[in-house]
């Protein structure tokens, strides 16, 4: 004990300055705890405000519920989605027209040739003939984008018109 004391005695000032140095380490925790517990009290006021003085574990539940029946609806607009994908597959969803003039006395391009076609370019094409006196109206069936058919040239290029917006739909 003497010992202790003489040593004391001796190196005072290093004693000294090596306590205040580890009050400075403690208060600088200190500050560093103060401002860690100060932000995480600002974040659970967040996540509790709105809900009042509920426990976090009510409010956790209250989160997990809501996210399970989001998910609910979630695979339902998916299965929703998946049986629309099908059931627009047999629709038009690829249309193209070509106007013309089918004689030399009648202008305007009132005749034309439609081309309407599903998803695997099957369809029907319309060839609408006018001419002074009448019009007349052929529709040929298409299957694979090719007709058992002749196809005039019209008819042609209103389906080749469908084949390029291929994916791009109407």
């Amino acid at each position: 004990m003497e010992g202790l004391l003489l040593f004391a005695q001796q190196y005072y000032a290093a004693v000294l300055v090596g306590l205040m140095g580890f009050v400075l380490l403690l208060c600088g925790t200190l500050v560093y705890v103060l401002f860690k517990v100060r932000k995480l009290s600002v974040r659970y006021r967040r996540l509790t405000g709105r809900l009042g003085e509920k426990k976090v574990e009510d409010i956790l539940l209250s989160y997990y519920e809501q996210t399970e029946h989001v998910s609910k609806l979630y695979d339902d607009v998916m299965r929703r989605t998946k049986a629309l994908e099908s059931a627009i597959k047999p629709c038009i969803q690829k249309v193209g027209m070509v106007r013309f003039n089918a004689y030399e006395n009648v202008g305007s391009q009132l005749s034309f040739a439609l081309a309407m076609l599903d998803e695997n370019l099957d369809g029907v094409v319309l060839n609408s003939i006018h001419n002074r006196d009448s019009c007349a109206i052929y529709m040929k069936p298409i299957v694979d984008g090719k007709s058992e058919f002749a196809l005039s040239e019209e008819e042609k290029q209103a389906i080749a018109l469908c084949t390029k917006k291929q994916g791009k739909g109407l």
